[in-house]
Parts: structure tokens; sequence; C-alpha cells
């Protein structure tokens, strides 16, 4: 299973990292905006084992393919200990459009909203879906 989630994450990466934040560093506790409007912190998803941070985009038809994968990995390894948290940093992808999105895909993982894009900017996420995994 464990090289399932490898390979879900090698396939929605696209381009290797170029980011501020390299393997082996920690993330700091990023407020983001959950899709209610409130202010969130990554760290308000305590994970025991790793976060996996997946941006996505509604409108992005690699997004809509992988929305299936997103919700079985999401299955499989909640009770591994590994907590996905989907990202979306696209300005023109409102809260109501990406709560009906969720809803039409039956997500069961936290979305949040990274509304100045910082943390996409900081990870250098330049395309969707694109993940990462923190532990």
């Amino acid at each position: 299973m464990i090289r399932l989630l490898l390979i879900a994450l090698y396939i929605c990466s696209g381009s290797p990292v170029s980011s501020t934040v390299g393997i082996g560093d920690q993330l700091d506790d990023y407020a983001l905006t959950g899709l209610d409007g409130r202010a969130m912190r990554l760290g308000d998803y305590p994970s025991p084992q790793a976060q996996l941070l997946v941006f996505f985009s509604i409108e992005c038809p690699t997004s809509r393919i992988y929305a299936d994968h997103l919700n079985r990995i999401h299955a499989d390894y909640a009770e591994r200990g590994i907590t996905l948290i989907g990202i979306n940093a696209n300005f023109n992808e409102t809260a109501e459009d990406i709560r009906a999105f969720a809803r039409a895909q039956n997500f069961e993982f936290t979305i949040l909203k990274d509304v100045n894009n910082r943390l996409a900017d900081l990870l250098d996420a330049q395309s969707t879906p694109h993940a990462y995994l923190f532990n």
C-alpha cells in the first residue's frame, strides 16, 4: 500500500520539487481558510504519521480525473495515521464552487483555501494536482 501512495504522489507531483522547503525540512504551521471562511491552521489537523497536502483545482481536467484516487488514498491511509488535506489556491474558484465540487465527488477529507497562494508559492506548487507529504 505504501508503494501505491508513493506512485500516486509521483503522478500527482508533475515536476521535480524546486521549492524553498526541501526534503527533511519542517513546514511552518500555515494559516489557510476553511471553505466556511474561518481561518484554519495546518496544525489544526494533527496526524500521527504524516500529512498529505494535495493542491487541486476544480477546473483542471487532471484534478477532476484524480478525484477518485484522492478518495481512495484518503480511505486507505486515514486509518494508518496519514491525514489528507486538499488545498485549492486558484483565485478564480470560489469556496461555494469548491464545496459543490467536493459534494459531487463525495470528498470526505478536509479542503482548505490558500487565498493568497502563500503556501503554494512556498512549495512551488505550479500545477494540479500536486502532492506533498510531511511528517
